[in-house]
């Protein structure tokens, strides 16, 4: 049985290029950034 996911709270993905990887995953997940930040977290 699948399991029926509502939300998201907390992502954290490292990645060589944040553009390309913010498009990435808008595209295959649907998924929109509601705030990025600078530097690492």
């Amino acid at each position: 049985m699948p399991v029926q996911v509502y939300g998201v709270n907390h992502v954290v993905i490292e990645v060589d290029d944040a553009q390309k990887a913010v498009e990435f995953y808008a595209d295959v997940f649907n998924l929109e950034m509601l705030r990025g930040g600078e530097g690492n977290a």
